[in-house]
């Protein structure tokens, strides 16, 4: 099967470009910025037209839907993709996923689980340095998949572990209403509680009204006014230095 990519030298196509290559797909695509030399040495070109055997037309949410390029598809009905759907749909993964989302951190939580891991099987927002992809996609236990708030598309997964970081109100062009964006974050939490396990900062949980659950855990900061909260964190940090050679702090298990 033959796929074209719509924005590839995007970070998170990148990945995508990465992990469809790796399960088979042949992969090409195509971007206005300049073309990325790890891609091509994997073997995955850019292209300014849409080659005729290609069986789908993949997109991120940074492309209109009037690009010329989804346009062109369109009219020899190539089906056209959003990036989530497709790695949602048509890529496999191993068996157990760890999502990471919220509206700061995710790049870096999800790099940090994926270094945890062993780099096996990642799909990021960001590079790591001493590591060529922003995705791969090796035989593991765990997935680690950092999701995207920016367009909604981080409802559309469903993992056996879920890291939520924190909720704000980014990306309005997408939400509209401050309380739109508070549904979409609780039902990332929500769905599904009952087989996942949700790890949440107590902030992001009383500010998201969530209710405690046996498949909850909480963590925050030992500086948080705990009169504030309704639940108590299972595990707090503190004391957090940065040092040169990396990030020292402490972790107090509480229960």
């Amino acid at each position: 099967m033959r796929i074209f990519l719509i924005g590839m030298s995007g970070i998170g196509m990148q990945a995508l470009a990465i992990v469809a290559k790796q399960n088979g797909y042949e992969v090409s695509g195509y971007d206005d910025a300049l073309p990325i030399d790890a891609l091509i040495k994997a073997g995955i070109f850019y292209e300014n037209t849409i080659p005729e055997n290609t069986d789908y037309v993949v997109y991120s949410s940074a492309i209109k839907e009037n690009h010329p390029l989804m346009e062109a598809a369109r009219s020899v009905n190539i089906p056209c993709i959003n990036r989530t759907d497709f790695l949602t749909g048509y890529i496999k993964f191993n068996q157990s996923k760890i999502l990471v989302a919220g509206a700061h951190g995710k790049t870096t939580t999800a790099s940090m689980c994926a270094y945890v891991f062993g780099m096996k099987s990642y799909v990021l927002g960001g590079m790591v340095n001493g590591y060529k992809y922003a995705g791969n996609n090796e035989l593991d236990q765990y997935t680690i998949i950092e999701t995207d708030e920016s367009d909604g598309s981080f409802i559309k997964w469903h993992g056996r572990y879920k890291i939520l970081l924190n909720a704000d109100f980014e990306h309005m062009d997408f939400f509209r209403t401050q309380e739109n964006a508070i549904n979409y974050y609780r039902k990332f939490a929500l769905s599904d509680i009952e087989k996942t396990t949700l790890i949440i900062s107590t902030q992001a949980k009383e500010f998201l009204n969530i209710a405690d659950h046996k498949n909850i855990i909480l963590y925050g900061s030992a500086d948080f006014v705990t009169d504030r909260i309704v639940s108590q964190p299972h595990f707090t940090y503190s004391e957090i230095k940065c040092e040169p050679n990396g990030l020292y702090f402490n972790i107090t298990n509480h229960n």
